[in-house]
């Protein structure tokens, strides 16, 4: 097998099988999750923690705030 090939097959694996193993999760429901981002606001990291933050709240069942 290459070096490629490899790597290839087990993140295909992995891909397929974690969105299986977390379908049926209730751990959040009536939860609050707080997303603390230790950077300035409009930086890397928080455009990228409010583009989680906003799939986490479309995905994760619970009383979400407005």
């Amino acid at each position: 097998m290459s070096k490629i090939t490899l790597p290839s097959i087990l993140l295909a694996t992995t891909m397929v099988i974690l969105p299986a193993l977390a379908q049926g999760d209730d751990f959040y429901r009536g939860k609050t999750i707080r997303f603390v981002v230790g950077q300035a606001a409009g930086g890397g990291y928080d455009l990228s923690a409010r583009t989680i933050a906003r799939h986490m709240g479309k995905h994760l069942p619970g009383n979400l705030p407005s």
